[in-house]
């Protein structure tokens, strides 16, 4: 027997299996202290196949490099009115604080004053040279329009004078007004010479025209006057220029006369109104400041003038009062319509889950430092704001914190809590930290496999780890404690130190084993899903349980075999004697309690115990299987800092801005050729985004056709201002990836982005865009994918909802072979398995009862599937406990109702201290700030104390009673209880022949 073998070898060998697990214990301790460093705090929990978000994302990431930014922290910023002159100092200082402390990675920071600033510099920067070339052009045109008609009314009084003859009058001051214009532009373009004789001439035949009447006139200024208002008219619709052009010649020969056309006061102001009409700025004080900034405004001397300009603007004004508009896009994107909350961005060039070579994670790092910038800028201010630090790296550092908190609170108590049950277990003041030290090791270890594991291979999550420590207390002081009850059993019946480690080894141990075997494979089934999550926990908690096990079945005999009844102080000695002497007198005159009670009065009434059972466990079963789960990991992590701003950013921008939801967009279109969009192609873009916007579930969307949440006139866009034309430009050229044929709109949807709500609306989505494509014929060749956390999630959910059920199948399947071979039965483990699904829908019912309809959380989706995984396996450990017993008894020759209430009475008190172990193990997670691990915590320990208190004390009692010896049965070689028997009889029957 395997196990017998094994015994002896412990009993014989103690001394150096002790070293070696000391050794191994020592060498694990520096993977311990790291182990928080290289484990993951993503909140992105979704799997990796090839979906259609995993797809969007890959096109995202090869063709929008440069739009996409790695990482970003969002600072929410909240005062009654975010828009004051305090509000803007202190978000200046703080943007001023946050890009000179050389934060790792930071690429850009931005708020609506960096902003504000840009957009005035540019302003400056194209609108002064525009001033200074529009001054000269107007002055050209005033010259033409009204200083070529002076010239010439001029010189045609003074030879008028000397000879009052019209026609030679007209004659010699055509030929002198053509010489001196000859002159003047000399220096001039032809196109300028061309316009003005050809102005001149149409002006000189006005002036011809009116020879007959020019005594009507009172003097040649009035005549010329009167003459170059009829021919500038007609002159101008004649050019070949533009409309816009037009106009402007229009308006300057309608605001001069031949008195004020070279007034270069009169120029300026003109000049100043007409900029001011066409860039919609009315304050004619900035036009003038920005005209005297130059005429040199691209050397490096300009810029830095016009950065202090643009500095002073900032600082000494307002949102409201700056002399050019910000666009509203522009506001909203940054400040809440109440005014009351602002955010500013921290563009970083790495990833938020980045890990450097030396193990280091620079972007949750840095989370740290923001905030105690922000905090000195409040300081040093004195203003009254409240700040939130948010955003991925964000999340995942308030994570790490409270996982660190958690734990620090969790152990001590889990420690505790077990400590007390094991002392009142063994009515010892030393025994119980034999198997919490054992435990201990075997956590040690583990998190040494951990480190190993999330160094090299693969991405642990910290929920991960936070359940490796409590299962490992719960199911590793299960096991040492059942091998070390055992031990104090045949001690008590009499037996020597060896022989008592002997038989606990021989007949425990093979629960013990048999129970981690079922623990084992119900994780590594785990193993086999594609989500990485679910994958990773099968690896780690199966490496563990392993480990665990080898800790219980040597570590722990062998230091019985080294201390012996000691471990059991002050019970030794006499006092031993005494409590032996007790104990058995007690059971030979038959003073049971309470499980022997229990046992029997299931026996007696076993029908009806499993017709109750029954009529209980078809609502929740039900209700386990129906019941609608959760997406949300982030709506579970608490009140932290981030989770609270991501909050305070929900009604305004919308939770979603943080995890955006990404449609891309393929076709073999050139979009853009480098002069000119492809329009058709545009307006259905538009069309389909226009629809997009107009869900409920949407709070913006932008792209190519909105790229600042707003339709724009893309088609028109000379109809904006210069300035406005090239920001609006390079925000749509910002939507086109590198291929040039692919589009990226960004969804923010108004819910948060892993809320049920929003995982929902995906599948409406992407039907709905599949129908609006079909509508557009421009988009025939093209494909549309939706991604981004929210899509992936959908994604995941649709391809674990039949992994999930394969997991669930291979846990059974296995759990009912290792049951088959161990217990020689078929229907033991088949009800079995029953029973512990039993526990499992009660226990998820009143999870959902608690936290869905008192608690109103969430119940994350992976609930049912961990509970299912995890109880069907350690649940298994206390059907094997007591159906070994159970065998151990009918091995002995008892009848089956017999074996069933002795081995009630026998292992009920053991069983039922394993499984308060087990809850103080698993309900400490519920003192976590993170609501998933508190659903875990109530649904296993919940599941644990009814299967202990109810299942195993009842049900399995009043199971064994209806099934007879057919419990037993078990075909060929595979049956063990009464084959011995099936052979003598058949033996007998041979020789009787």
């Amino acid at each position: 027997m395997v196990f017998d073998k094994l015994a002896k070898a412990v009993t014989k060998h103690y001394k150096v299996i002790i070293v070696i697990w000391v050794i191994a214990l020592l060498f694990s301790v520096p993977a311990m202290m790291s182990l928080g460093d290289v484990v993951s705090y993503d909140t992105e929990m979704t799997s990796e196949d090839k979906s259609e978000s995993t797809i969007a994302s890959q096109i995202i990431a090869e063709n929008f490099q440069g739009s996409v930014s790695n990482s970003t922290l969002i600072i929410v910023l909240q005062s009654d009115n975010m828009t004051e002159a305090d509000a803007r100092d202190y978000v200046i200082e703080l943007q001023q604080d946050l890009e000179s402390a050389d934060l790792p990675y930071l690429e850009s920071t931005a708020s609506i004053y960096s902003y504000s600033a840009q957009i005035l510099f540019l302003t400056i920067y194209e609108l002064g040279p525009r001033m200074y070339a529009a001054e000269e052009q107007i002055n050209q045109s005033a010259f033409l329009f009204w200083g070529i008609p002076a010239m010439h009314a001029q010189n045609w009084a003074g030879y008028f004078a000397g000879d009052a003859n019209e026609t030679n009058a007209t004659a010699y001051a055509y030929a002198a007004t053509s010489a001196a214009l000859s002159t003047y532009l000399s220096g001039m373009d032809a196109n300028m010479t061309s316009l003005a004789f050809g102005y001149y001439s149409a002006f000189a035949g006005s002036w011809n025209a009116t020879a007959i009447n020019y005594s009507l006139f009172a003097g040649p200024i009035s005549r010329g006057e009167y003459c170059a208002n009829s021919t500038a008219t007609s002159f101008i619709d004649s050019l070949p220029l533009d409309e816009s052009e037009k106009q402007v010649m229009s308006d300057v020969q309608d605001a001069f006369d031949m008195a004020t056309f070279n007034n270069g006061s009169v120029v300026h102001n003109f000049t100043l109104g007409m900029m001011s009409n066409m860039s919609g700025i009315n304050n004619m004080m900035f036009l003038q400041e920005t005209y005297d900034m130059g005429p040199d405004y691209t050397s490096l001397g300009g810029q830095i003038n016009i950065t202090i300009a643009v500095a002073s603007i900032i600082s000494t004004g307002t949102l409201q009062s700056y002399p050019v508009e910000m666009p509203d896009q522009l506001l909203s994107g940054f400040v809440s319509s109440s005014n009351q909350t602002m955010l500013m961005l921290l563009s970083f060039s790495v990833a938020a889950d980045y890990i450097t070579e030396d193990g280091d994670t620079p972007m949750t790092d840095v989370v740290g430092d923001v905030r105690a910038i922000i905090d000195e800028t409040k300081e040093s201010t004195g203003y009254d704001v409240t700040t939130y630090v948010t955003g991925m790296a964000a999340i995942s550092e308030d994570m790490a914190n409270e996982s660190e908190d958690d734990m620090m609170l969790i152990e001590p108590i889990t420690i505790t809590v077990i400590l007390v049950l094991m002392g009142y277990l063994f009515r010892t003041v030393i025994g119980q930290f034999l198997p919490l030290g054992a435990v201990g090791v075997a956590v040690g270890v583990s998190q040494a496999m951990v480190f190993i594991l999330a160094s090299t291979v693969l991405d642990v999550n910290y929920m991960i780890s936070t359940m490796l420590f409590a299962i490992l207390m719960g199911v590793g002081t299960d096991y040492s404690i059942f091998i070390i009850t055992r031990y104090r059993e045949e001690r008590i019946k009499g037996a020597t130190r060896e022989e008592a480690v002997q038989t606990a080894l021989t007949w425990a141990g093979e629960s013990v084993a048999t129970s981690a075997s079922t623990v084992i494979i119900a994780f590594l089934a785990m193993a086999t899903a594609d989500f990485g999550f679910v994958q990773t926990m099968g690896v780690i908690i199966s490496g563990a349980i392993v480990i665990a096990l080898l800790v219980s079945l040597t570590l722990i005999p062998s230091i019985l075999m080294l201390v012996g009844n000691k471990l059991f102080w002050p019970t030794t000695g006499k006092r031993w004697d005494d409590y032996v002497h007790k104990f058995m007198e007690k059971k030979r005159t038959g003073n049971h309690g309470y499980f022997h009670k229990a046992a029997t009065f299931s026996v007696n009434h076993a029908k009806i115990v499993l017709v109750a059972a029954i009529l209980v466990t078809v609502p929740t079963t039900y209700l386990f299987v129906t019941a609608e789960t959760s997406f949300d990991f982030i709506g579970v992590m608490g009140d932290s800092e981030s989770i609270n701003g991501m909050k305070a950013m929900t009604d305004d921008f919308g939770a979603g801005s943080i995890q955006p939801t990404q449609i891309v967009i393929t076709s073999d279109v050139v979009i853009y050729n480098g002069t000119a969009f492809n329009y058709e192609y545009l307006d259905a873009i538009e069309n389909i985004t226009a629809s997009i916007g107009a869900k409920s579930e949407v709070q913006k969307v932008t792209g190519i056709t909105r790229p600042y949440g707003e339709h724009i006139d893309y088609r028109n866009l000379d109809s904006f201002s210069d300035e406005e034309s090239a920001q609006i430009l390079s925000a749509m050229l910002s939507c086109i990836g590198d291929d040039d044929q692919s589009i990226l709109l960004t969804v923010i949807l108004a819910d948060q982005p892993q809320s049920a709500d929003s995982v929902d609306f995906i599948h409406d989505l992407r039907d709905e865009i599949v129908v609006w494509k079909g509508q557009e014929s421009q988009l025939v060749g093209s494909e549309i994918r939706v991604g981004g956390t929210t899509a992936a999630l959908y994604d995941t959910s649709l391809s674990t909802a039949s992994e999930f059920t394969n997991i669930e199948i291979l846990v059974v399947i296995g759990i009912f072979i290792v049951l088959m071979i161990v217990l020689g039965s078929i229907l033991l483990p088949a009800f079995a398995v029953l029973s512990i699904a039993m526990s499992i829908s009660w226990a998820f019912a009143l999870t959902h009862l608690v936290f869905g309809s008192l608690l109103g959380l969430p119940i994350l989706w992976l609930i049912p599937l961990i509970l299912f995984v995890i109880l069907m396996g350690i649940g298994i450990d206390y059907n094997v406990f007591i159906l070994t017993r159970i065998r151990e008894e009918i091995h002995k020759g008892k009848e089956t109702k017999e074996a069933v209430v002795d081995a009630v009475d026998w292992t009920g008190g053991i069983i039922t201290a394993l499984a308060l172990i087990m809850v103080g193990a698993f309900g400490a997670m519920m003192l976590s700030s993170n609501a998933m691990l508190q659903e875990f915590g109530f649904a296993l320990s919940v599941a644990v104390l009814l299967d202990a208190m109810i299942v195993r004390t009842y049900i399995v009692p009043a199971a064994l009673t209806v099934m007879g010896k057919k419990a037993w049965w078990a075909p060929g070689r595979l049956q063990r209880e009464g084959r011995e028997e099936k052979m003598r009889r058949k033996a007998e029957k041979q020789q009787r022949e």
